[in-house]
């Protein structure tokens, strides 16, 4: 199995800064439970741009975004674009996992 780096650009300005704020406990409880089922193995939001990265477990890009078709982030919008690429680990945590 691969995995997937899967990059979210976030919609920019005040009013989608605060629908951000609202979805984001639903986005979290959402990503729970790909961590659970053992789909996520790491997430969290970029430094220097409005976005977030993503490492799921899925054998390519398409199977990547259909894990991710539920996110609330997606649904409600916070979402303006998604790019998916395939990575190998060969060396760290997640090199043993896969």
């Amino acid at each position: 199995m691969a995995v997937q780096i899967v990059e979210y650009r976030y919609q920019v300005g005040a009013q989608a800064e605060r629908l951000r704020d609202e979805v984001r406990p639903r986005h979290r409880d959402f990503l729970r439970t790909l961590l659970d089922a053992g789909s996520l193995l790491a997430s969290g939001p970029l430094v220097e741009t409005p976005g977030a990265m993503l490492l799921l477990v899925a054998p390519d890009a398409e199977a990547a975004t259909a894990l991710l078709a539920e996110d609330p982030f997606l649904t409600e919008g916070v979402v303006a674009e998604v790019g998916v690429r395939g990575w190998k680990p060969v060396i760290g945590p997640f090199a043993d996992r896969i």
